[in-house]
């Protein structure tokens, strides 16, 4: 009976540590794209006012 109860409590901290870091990792390229989203806008700023 603790065992099964310890095997479930383990199961659930698994998936909560799992659904963490794929959230984290999504949230990580979410700001690698706003990034280079926006060296790209100021870039073409500055091509745009150079020119």
């Amino acid at each position: 009976m603790l065992l099964m109860f310890l095997y479930k409590f383990i199961f659930f901290i698994d998936v909560i540590i799992i659904t963490y870091l794929f959230l984290y990792f999504i949230y990580l390229i979410f700001l690698f794209c706003l990034f280079y989203f926006i060296l790209f806008y100021i870039c073409l700023l500055l091509v745009l006012f150079c020119s």
